[in-house]
């Protein structure tokens, strides 16, 4: 028989009471709801408390990530304005930067022209597949230092590029290239086996030191030096032109053994010219990386020629695609 305030189980004990599954699944909601803390949550873009009541257009829950889920890193002042940190990627870039030019001493097959329409089709795949402006000339520079330690035939110079292209998507992307799209791109020439295998030998002939120094890294603490385009709060504006100019740079084959910074440097100064900026002097912009003015100039006239080249062909794509008959 049962005693008073105990159970069949366990006599004198006093009876468990246990929470209805209803009142299980509120309490974990209001768990994983709640903050444990009274800081606001990292996503909450608004400047207020994550404690209060979200608004009518539900804005306060946005988050810095984009649609695609990727959390990319966000524009870091302290870090660019730093001067060691300035300092080392001048010192770190003499590491990176190709001593020959690979196409006049080493390679047999690899022309000037092969590889300016090797490099414009890595830049078209990357801008295709949404990468961040960061890949392509990590994926550049990767190719050049590999094809300086010995020759290839055309068909691992294609190989040599998508394995370029994959090194640089895991170093400084958050998402790879879709499946199957280099086997598409080389008619279906190279398979998944033979990507990985090279990617492996040039992973091991570069001694896996991977990560390097590109022109697009100095723009960045170049633009936090000038105050003058910070007043003028065109900086995003010229940083996106000085990524575009400084990518056309990059598929020629003169600029080979240039340094990042010289390539940095007149990018910044075309862009300023072609925004009609003319608050900052040229000098004024050679003094950061000390370039010597009239050597940037002179990579400031080959990447305006590239840019009009590449906008004729451009528009000359556009005729053509215009010019097709219409079902």
């Amino acid at each position: 028989m049962e005693k008073a305030g105990g159970s069949a189980l366990s006599p004198g004990l006093p009876s468990p009471s246990y929470p209805s599954p209803c009142e299980r699944v509120s309490a974990a909601v209001s768990r994983c709801v709640e903050p444990r803390d009274s800081r606001p949550s990292l996503c909450d873009l608004s400047p207020t408390s994550s404690r209060d009541p979200p608004s009518a257009d539900m804005t306060s829950l946005l988050c810095t990530e984009n649609p695609r889920g990727e959390a990319r890193a966000l524009y870091d002042a302290q870090i660019c304005s730093n001067q060691q940190v300035f300092d080392n990627l001048l010192l770190l870039e003499l590491r990176y930067t190709p001593r020959v030019n690979y196409i006049e001493t080493v390679q047999r097959v690899v022309q000037s022209e092969s590889r300016r329409v090797c490099t414009s089709w890595m830049l078209e795949l990357t801008e295709d597949c949404k990468f961040e402006d960061t890949v392509f000339p990590m994926a550049v520079s990767i190719m050049d230092r590999f094809l300086c330690l010995g020759s290839v035939s055309r068909a691992q110079f294609q190989l040599t590029a998508c394995s370029s292209l994959m090194m640089a998507s895991k170093l400084r992307s958050v998402h790879g290239f879709p499946r199957g799209i280099f086997e598409m791109h080389s008619n279906y020439t190279i398979n998944p086996a033979q990507l990985v295998s090279w990617e492996t030998l040039m992973a091991f002939k570069l001694k896996w030191d991977l990560e390097s120094v590109t022109a697009n890294d100095f723009v960045d603490h170049m633009i936090a030096r000038l105050p003058a385009i910070q007043k003028l709060q065109q900086s995003r504006l010229v940083r996106c032109h000085a990524h575009v100019l400084a990518h056309l740079a990059i598929t020629d084959a003169s600029t080979i053994t240039t340094k990042p910074s010289l390539i940095a440097t007149a990018a910044i100064i075309g862009a300023l010219r072609g925004l009609n900026l003319h608050s900052v002097s040229t000098e004024q912009i050679c003094d950061l990386t000390g370039a010597a003015p009239s050597t940037v100039e002179h990579l400031v006239m080959l990447t305006e020629k590239l840019l009009e080249n590449y906008t004729t062909n451009v528009n000359h794509s556009l005729q053509c695609f215009s010019s097709y008959p219409t079902p």
